[in-house]
């Protein structure tokens, strides 16, 4: 994900904007994936399964808002559209995505 993130440099900005970031950063990547990986690393509990069960589900609620706040800031970049349009920056056929 990271490295289709980095392809798309213009295109992800919005994700790491000021208002975008901490809920993608800190909501998705941090609470949603590294955190219950860290939880579930160690002794097996039933509570820690059921919490890093809640925090993925959150995260995946963050990804969302996240995704649908980086559409509506994106919509207000028009050059990042003319940029998509014309093919620049797009992934080739001979790319491996």
């Amino acid at each position: 994900m990271a490295a289709s993130l980095l392809r798309m440099s213009r295109w992800s900005k919005p994700l790491f904007s000021r208002e975008v970031a901490p809920l993608f950063v800190g909501g998705t990547l941090i609470g949603g994936i590294l955190a219950p990986m860290a939880l579930l690393f160690g002794k097996e509990s039933r509570s820690r399964s059921m919490l890093a069960s809640v925090l993925a589900l959150a995260g995946g609620l963050a990804f969302r808002f996240a995704i649908i706040q980086a559409g509506r800031k994106s919509a207000d970049d028009p050059e990042a559209y003319f940029t998509f349009a014309s093919g620049e920056s797009a992934p080739q056929p001979e790319d491996k995505v």
